[in-house]
């Protein structure tokens, strides 16, 4: 897949990133936060199916492997992807390898999301700041 970014108004770069292979490397957990955290409105605080994976990818001639962790929302439709640091790999090529496997993980959720038994873990958290007198 050849992905053409425009960096300079005069300048355009093509890059090409070829995704080689994507597998899960752990059952799914789901994370459940007590219901008082549900409300609140913040996505860091909502349910969520959390799996780790490994991928290869090459990017010009030059052949890499990352590993990261998949985030779905459960009663949300957000995905978020957050990968290991990978050496000699910046920001703006980040995001694109983050589309690449966005749209190489987005097919394969809904069995993984139907699954039922699904281990599950439960978060809580609590505020250990020092009460004032």
């Amino acid at each position: 897949m050849a992905i053409l970014i425009r960096t300079i108004t005069y300048l355009n770069v093509v890059i090409f990133l070829n995704l080689s292979s994507f597998s899960f490397i752990e059952e799914p957990i789901t994370h459940i936060f007590p219901p008082i955290y549900e409300g609140l409105g913040l996505p860091e605080l909502s349910n969520y199916v959390e799996m780790n994976f490994i991928f290869t990818f090459t990017m010009g001639k030059k052949q890499y492997n990352g590993s990261g962790i998949v985030r779905k929302l459960i009663k949300s439709k957000e995905l978020k992807i957050i990968l290991n640091k990978i050496q000699g790999i910046g920001p703006v090529k980040e995001n694109i390898l983050k589309n690449l496997l966005i749209a190489e993980v987005e097919p394969l959720l809904p069995p993984i999301m139907n699954n039922k038994q699904r281990k599950n873990i439960t978060v809580y958290h609590q505020d250990f700041t020092r009460q004032k007198d």
